[in-house]
């Protein structure tokens, strides 16, 4: 029987039971820590998550929020059945598409469609060399659109000689276009205003708003007149624009030909009473 046995204290191992103490806390916080920072962490990642899921707001048809403009349109259907509202949440700058945001969607008299900049900057990107239908805004065949609130600008950059001959230019031609989808459909009861515009005028092909019913939005070279009143883009409203370094600023351009004299354009309302 052993009588006389005594346990070995930690000061028998060099260790304090002060010390002893401290290591385990140290481990147990170290533990603790790291499993703190994997938490901040993925909460961090849900956080951006969301924040990139509602830079853009949408009511009315395909309600939600998106992560661009771009997804918000290509939701859109081709025509309204309710008053609809885009907005582009404040603080979300945009890079257009090449070629630009094509929208194709049209309203109707008892719905329209509202796209609100919310005062972002829209920035157009390098463009396809030699295109020459580049835009920031492309409305297409559609009505009762409203576009306000934007700042659309060229890049900033200095051009190359390449970069403004027409035949390799990779530049924008316009800041908002209003264009036939056929010769029956020209886009027709839009309103823009509340907006700025800004391209690059060291290139000659450059227009703050541009309409043209002679053209397609992807053909500019093979001229084609429109067939009916309803492929004219008419009764459209420019209102408070701010346009800048662009050979030319506003231009509506209709039918030249006498046989087609009553498809022109009308109604159109430039800047106003």
């Amino acid at each position: 029987m052993i009588t006389n046995f005594t346990h070995p204290q930690p000061k028998a191992i060099g260790l304090t039971p002060k010390t002893c103490c401290k290591q385990s806390i140290k481990r147990i916080t170290a533990k603790g820590a790291k499993k703190i920072k994997l938490f901040l962490l993925l909460a961090i990642q849900v956080l951006v998550m969301q924040a990139s899921a509602q830079v853009v707001t949408v009511t009315g048809n395909a309600a939600g929020t998106y992560g661009s403009l771009q997804l918000a349109f290509a939701a859109l259907p081709a025509t309204l059945t309710a008053n609809t509202v885009v907005t582009l949440n404040a603080g979300n700058p945009q890079t257009s598409p090449v070629g630009g945001y094509s929208i194709t969607t049209t309203g109707t008299a008892s719905f329209s469609l509202t796209i609100n900049g919310s005062n972002n900057t829209i920035t157009a990107p390098t463009q396809t060399a030699g295109s020459v239908n580049d835009a920031i805004f492309k409305i297409i065949g559609g009505d009762y659109i409203t576009i306000q609130g934007f700042t659309m600008r060229e890049r900033v950059f200095t051009p190359g000689a390449a970069d403004i001959a027409a035949a390799t230019n990779t530049m924008t031609e316009w800041g908002v276009a209003l264009l036939r989808s056929s010769t029956t459909n020209g886009a027709r009861n839009n309103t823009i205003q509340n907006n700025t515009i800004s391209l690059n005028r060291s290139y000659s092909n450059t227009f703050g708003i541009y309409s043209n019913t002679t053209h397609t939005a992807t053909d500019v070279i093979n001229l084609q007149d429109p067939s009916a009143a309803s492929g004219t883009n008419s009764n459209n409203r420019v209102y408070a624009i701010s346009i800048s370094n662009v050979n030319y600023g506003i231009v509506f351009i209709s039918p030249g030909s006498f046989a087609t004299i009553t498809n022109m354009d009308s109604g159109n309302d430039i800047g106003g009473a």
